[in-house]
């Protein structure tokens, strides 16, 4: 089995809001599950950025599937590599919340304290999404 790793980022499209991403999640969780793909996804008002893992062809349909909702457009594709092993292999899809994207965490891989994934090379948005996992399992234990 080749597992891959894909990362992208998208604009949210205007009047969409937080319930629909609960919606998103959800689906995400049960079709992911269903095709083996497991993977992150970080949104504020103004981006998506998602991380999807995987064997090639679930991983390549499920994206295909994304590209078709109209709740993003001008996806970016910001990474495409075969993998060894999954990063985020315990969760069929991790959100990371907005809360955890604190500006110290936004400065360290951006050049400024706004959440511009359009902004991040390949290395920078694996980096970012890794970190931001891991101040949000912080901050679930934390409460």
């Amino acid at each position: 089995m080749r597992l891959v790793q894909l990362i992208y980022c998208s604009r949210v499209v205007a009047g969409v809001h937080g319930t629909a991403i609960t919606s998103i999640v959800d689906v995400s969780r049960f079709n992911n599950t269903r095709d083996g793909v497991t993977g992150a996804l970080c949104f504020n008002a103004n981006f998506f950025l998602q991380c999807l893992e995987g064997e090639r062809s679930a991983v390549n349909e499920t994206y295909h599937r994304i590209l078709r909702d109209p709740r993003h457009e001008h996806a970016l594709l910001l990474r495409y590599d075969q993998i060894s092993k999954r990063q985020f292999g315990d969760w069929s899809m991790g959100y990371l919340s907005s809360q955890a994207m604190a500006p110290d965490l936004l400065l360290q891989f951006g050049s400024n304290d706004r959440f511009d994934p359009e902004q991040l090379g390949a290395d920078a948005a694996l980096d970012f999404l890794l970190a931001l996992k891991a101040r949000s399992i912080r901050l679930r234990e934390a409460a």
